[in-house]
C-alpha cells in the first residue's frame, strides 16, 4: 500500500510539471497575438511610435507563424476603425485611441479571439509535423 501511494504521488507530481510546461507557452502565445493586436491599433493613431522598437520583432518571433502574426494586425486595424471619437472631439476626429486600446487589451472579446488562434496554431503545427 505504501509503495502505491509513492507512485501514485510520483505520477501526479510528473503529471503537474507536465502541464505547468505546457500552460506557459499558450500564456506567452496568446499575450503576444494580444500585444501584437493592440500595438496594430495604436500604430494607426500614431505611425511611428515602435520606430525605436524592438516589440515587433520579438513578437513577430514569439507568434512563430506569418499568418497570425498578420491576423492579429488586422484584427488591431479593424478595432481602431471601431472606435469612434467622443462627442466632445467629434468635430476634431479625435480619438480616444489608447484607453480604448487598453480596455480591449483587456476585455474577454480578445481573450476569445486569442485562444481561438492559438488553438488553430496548434493544429497547423500539428500538421505540419505529420508532413515533416
Amino acid at each position: 500500500m505504501r509503495y502505491f501511494k509513492l507512485v501514485l504521488l510520483a505520477i501526479c507530481f510528473f503529471y503537474g510539471c507536465a502541464s505547468q510546461k505546457r500552460q506557459p507557452q499558450k500564456e506567452v502565445w496568446t499575450d503576444t497575438y494580444k500585444n501584437i493586436v493592440a500595438i496594430s491599433a495604436i500604430k494607426q493613431s500614431k505611425p511611428q511610435v515602435d520606430s525605436n522598437d524592438v516589440s515587433p520583432a520579438i513578437n513577430f518571433d514569439l507568434i512563430g507563424h506569418d499568418d497570425f502574426a498578420k491576423e492579429a494586425d488586422s484584427v488591431g486595424k479593424a478595432f481602431y476603425q471601431s472606435i469612434l471619437p467622443p462627442t466632445v472631439y467629434r468635430e476634431e476626429g479625435l480619438k480616444a485611441v489608447l484607453n480604448r486600446t487598453l480596455l480591449y487589451y483587456k476585455s474577454k472579446e480578445l481573450d476569445r479571439l486569442a485562444k481561438s488562434a492559438y488553438k488553430r496554431y496548434k493544429e497547423v503545427q500539428k500538421r505540419n509535423q505529420k508532413d515533416n
